[in-house]
């Protein structure tokens, strides 16, 4: 199979900046008190327990993330760059009990040039070779309950619902050296009568170290992560029958605050999706 190329269409916003470094992390202090040695990682309430401090944090304040990679397509297992991505996160976490966990994310990914770092407006398509305006979809805020071993929605709402699978696990140590790993799972299901539900598959590995895990008085412990994630066409791409998935890889870190978001995201993020930034604080709030 000859392996397709892509071509885009350069924004006709004039965007500039470069990538600033990401700051150093912050620790905080915990009002909750873990009641055994954050050390046994293989019981899945103390895996569990190390995830929540790296993604989030344990005093429900706001936590910032910023990630960095490239979209493929693959038809016939050939990976085909679509383009890169510049994402931030923002999400908030609540410890219901020694197990469970609610927490709401809310994400903004910014569509480039992998080649450039420009933003586009639209791209060629790798094998229709149709002009398909891009779309810069804001994620959420969305919350979610989840242990060790499930995932749900905080209310409810029947077998039409989205369906939900959650793991935390496989953890590996090296000296204080910790890396945890989570995957996501959603099945959505059809909008229309005999249409197929749309799934994504997030696997994601998060690094820190024992030290801060271990540390009753840190709530925030930094962290740095590799991600993968697999997905059905979304339909605006306009895939029509070709048969394949989407697939992204990213890596990023926690940021101290908000205020530590490269200035080449933030310059993007206010020209195409103003309102985003401005409202984290006020959008990731726990029920």
């Amino acid at each position: 199979m000859k392996r397709p190329s892509v071509d885009f269409l350069p924004t006709r916003r004039a965007v500039s900046g470069g990538l600033a470094a990401a700051a150093a992390m912050c620790v905080r202090p915990s009002p909750l008190l873990a009641e055994t040695p954050m050390t046994d990682f293989t019981d899945p309430n103390t895996a569990m327990k190390a995830l929540a401090k790296l993604r989030g944090a344990l005093d429900e304040s706001l936590v910032t993330w910023w990630l960095k990679g490239v979209l493929y397509a693959v038809v016939d297992q050939e990976p085909v760059k679509l383009w890169g991505l510049e994402v931030v996160s923002f999400n908030r976490w609540r410890q219901l009990d020694d197990a469970t966990y609610m927490f709401n994310h809310y994400e903004l990914s910014v569509k480039v040039d992998p080649a450039t770092g420009a933003p586009i407006d639209s791209f060629v398509n790798p094998y229709t070779d149709e002009t398909v305006p891009e779309r810069n979809d804001i994620l959420g805020p969305s919350v979610l309950i989840v242990s060790a071993e499930s995932g749900r929605l905080p209310v409810d709402r029947g077998p039409k619902a989205t369906q939900i699978t959650h793991h935390v696990g496989d953890v590996a140590t090296l000296g204080d050296r910790l890396w945890v790993g989570q995957e996501l799972y959603a099945t959505v299901p059809p909008r229309e009568v005999g249409g197929a539900p749309w799934k994504a598959r997030d696997i994601s590995t998060y690094m820190g170290t024992i030290s801060a895990i271990a540390d009753d008085g840190v709530a925030s412990a930094p962290a740095e992560t590799v991600y993968q994630g697999f997905y059905d066409w979304r339909p605006w791409m306009k895939m029509g029958a070709t048969e394949g998935f989407l697939m992204a890889r990213l890596a990023g870190r926690k940021l101290a605050s908000a205020d530590d978001i490269p200035e080449s995201y933030t310059t993007l993020a206010n020209a195409i999706e103003p309102a985003f930034l401005a409202e984290a604080d006020s959008k990731v709030v726990l029920p």
